[in-house]
């Protein structure tokens, strides 16, 4: 087992102290010669280094020739530090993801009060964190959309790598040029380190309220990437949850209390209890994962949450169809007219749930509301003279009477009385239902009924063809985010990889030119020391005998003197070469300012042409494939921005037409209200003398 890099480390103070005096601090030649960033004014003690603090560790911001390094400074160190790290990098490099950033561990990289402590060198990323880039866009209709599809991509990336981060959370994601980035590999999993243990659990707001050390692979990441993709969906339906439950505060809206006691929490009660059918499920994908070990989540399963909404929005249609049906105060015979209508206004205004909501970043307009409508007075339809209808009924009562009696006395036969007491009677209800039928009141309401028919066929027309295009306009929004982002990686890929080969002939060029100038400035100082004659210079010990006999062995100059060319001189000896190496050390100290310090323009050039060249052949033959790839990119939006146009406006127009009828139904079924007495049973009884 290797041994321990120090004993402890050291205090952030200590750490800002050192960092002040970048050549005397870092190892590294790029770093030395940089500049920390310091507090901006009104945060933190002007003049002192800015850090970015962490669990483990802090990071500050050095400025070194136009470029931006990052430094890691760990305020806890561990016995395998280096070697997970090399483990980690090396893996993140055959990987080649774009979401991470290039590290480089140095074990020895800087000193404090006289000891090396290990750091990490990477290159900054100019981005918000994750919270901050939330609160900024909560207004912004489709941003937490669009967020989410690329947080679930990132995720699915990362677990088809075997790669897990150990500490999701908002500080270590940043949204660069509006694409997603991870930073802080300290906990990170990859296959290399399977079998061991975990020196963190994760910032405790993101993570399973079980996990412990001793859970170290793959699955780290399952329980705080479904933490952050159900916030984001939660956030996108009902931006005041931000707001409402402090979000920003070390979390995006969940924390350690929902998911230790799911049941007593305020957020999720909120979002059980919501109106909008998106969110009750959400609270139920949150108190499931809470309650099962860390090590039984499954994986983030995007497609396993559109399932879920789509199951809560019909069962919430269900439930609003059956509201309405039991609420509605209708007739029996306007009763077949309302439950189409509730199925027609069935369909409320469509919330974004997340990657496969269609109405998430478009201007599809909502359904408006129809208004509600005042009840209007029943109709007085019952005549006020039914004389003529009441003698008929009395003469056929008289009548068949008259002819029971003759029966039973027998003077007729009994079944021509009962012939004729049944065709009377039938005669009498038929001329009484042509009565009832000829009301004017009947005839209207009659009109109502095929009016609200007629509706109802163009309704379910509408209805076919706004789903019909509501789901070719779910698949091309759905079709447009893969492509969309499967030509940003593509990009981004290329343009890292430019950049790394532009970095690499940066640095070879600044290594020739280097090597270049120790020759030169080799080369100048044996001429200068090939000035120097020893006849014209003042050697102690170093007399005329000596000087002849140095001169005949071709010693004449400083350049010429080396201890084993002096001792090997007859009758020299030993003590006056050792003299003689320090007579020409001190001519070396004595012409060392004189040295160049830079190349002339005339040996650099040629180098610096070189480099140029190389720059231009790398980024010559990176520009077709760039290009191509913006290209795409801007075409592909180009033809979702041609649907678009060709799809929403048809949508909308849909919507109005739906809307419209919706609004003429309930104003004949609210018509319909005042002819809810209108019966033949009621026409009898007031025949009848009855109550009605």
């Amino acid at each position: 087992m290797p041994k321990p890099i120090a004993p402890a480390a050291p205090q952030p103070n200590e750490y800002d102290e050192a960092v002040q005096n970048p050549r005397t601090c870092f190892a590294d030649p790029d770093l030395r010669r940089g500049t920390v960033e310091t507090y901006p004014p009104g945060r933190g003690i002007p003049g002192m280094p800015w850090p970015r603090s962490g669990a483990f560790g802090q990071a500050y911001r050095v400025f070194v020739n136009g470029q931006q390094w990052g430094v890691k400074c760990f305020t806890r160190l561990h016995e395998d530090q280096e070697a997970r790290y090399r483990a980690i990098s090396a893996h993140l490099k055959r990987a080649n993801l774009p979401y991470m950033v290039d590290f480089d561990f140095q074990p020895a990289g800087m000193r404090v009060k006289g000891k090396t402590y290990p750091l990490l060198k990477m290159a900054w990323i100019d981005g918000e964190p994750l919270d901050d880039y939330i609160e900024g866009h909560l207004s912004q209709p489709g941003a937490l959309a669009r967020l989410a599809d690329q947080w679930l991509a990132l995720v699915q990336t990362l677990h088809a790598h075997g790669i897990a981060h150990g500490d999701l959370q908002h500080g270590n994601i940043l949204v660069a040029a509006g694409e997603l980035r991870l930073i802080d590999y300290d906990g990170m999993f990859v296959p290399a380190l399977r079998g061991q243990v975990s020196h963190e659990i994760g910032h405790r707001n993101y993570q399973h309220p079980q996990r412990n050390q001793q859970q170290f692979d793959d699955s780290l990441d399952h329980f705080s990437s479904w933490v952050i993709y159900l916030s984001l969906l939660a956030l996108n339906v009902e931006p005041e949850l931000w707001s409402r439950f402090r979000g920003g505060d070390e979390k995006l809206l969940f924390d350690a209390d929902d998911f230790r006691a799911p049941g007593r929490s305020p957020v999720l009660k909120a979002l059980r209890d919501s109106s909008k059918p998106d969110l009750p499920p959400l609270a139920a994908f949150i108190s499931e994962l809470a309650r099962v070990p860390p090590t039984h989540v499954q994986p983030l399963d995007g497609q396993l949450v559109m399932r879920a909404l789509e199951e809560a929005r019909a069962a919430a249609r269900v439930a609003w169809i059956n509201d309405h049906a039991q609420t509605a105060p209708v007739s029996r015979a306007a009763s077949a007219v309302s439950p189409q209508l509730a199925a027609a206004q069935a369909r409320p205004p469509a919330a974004a749930p997340g990657a496969a909501g269609w109405i998430a970043g478009h201007p599809v307009s909502r359904q408006p509301q129809a208004p509600k409508l005042s009840r209007p007075s029943p109709k007085k339809w019952l005549p006020d003279r039914l004389w003529p209808e009441r003698l008929g009924m009395a003469l056929q009562l008289l009548t068949s009477g008259a002819l029971v009696y003759l029966a039973i006395l027998g003077l007729i036969v009994v079944e021509w009385a009962a012939l004729w007491f049944t065709s009377t009677l039938a005669m009498m209800i038929v001329l009484l239902a042509y009565r009832y039928v000829t009301l004017p009141e009947f005839r209207e309401r009659s009109d109502l009924l095929t009016l609200a028919a007629r509706h109802q066929r163009e309704q379910r027309q509408i209805s076919k063809r706004l789903d019909k295009l509501t789901a070719a306009w779910e698949r091309e929004t759905k079709r447009t985010q893969t492509a969309a982002h499967r030509l940003a990686t593509a990009e981004t890929t290329l343009r890292t990889r430019q950049a790394a080969e532009l970095q690499t002939v940066d640095h070879e060029l600044q290594a020739r030119l280097a090597g270049r100038l120790q020759r030169w400035q080799q080369q100048k100082r044996r001429d200068a020391l090939a000035a120097v004659r020893l006849a014209d210079e003042a050697i102690p010990s170093i007399g005329l005998l000596t000087l002849h006999r140095l001169t005949k062995a071709g010693i004449i100059t400083a350049a010429d003197v080396d201890y084993d060319r002096v001792r090997q001189v007859p009758r020299v000896g030993d003590q006056r070469a050792r003299e003689l190496v320090a007579w020409r050390r001190q001519v070396e100290a004595r012409i060392a300012p004189t040295l160049p310090v830079a190349l002339p323009p005339d040996q650099a050039a040629p180098l610096q042409k070189q480099g140029a060249s190389d720059h231009e052949r790398i980024e010559k033959r990176h520009r077709k494939p760039l290009a191509h790839a913006v290209q795409g990119r801007l075409a592909e939006a180009q033809r979702h921005a041609q649907e678009e146009q060709k799809f929403v406006p048809a949508i909308n127009e849909e919507k109005r037409w739906h809307a419209d009828l919706v609004q003429r139904l309930q104003e004949v079924n609210n018509e319909l209200t005042a002819y809810e007495t209108l019966r033949f049973v009621t026409f009898m009884r007031r025949l009848l003398f009855l109550r009605t």
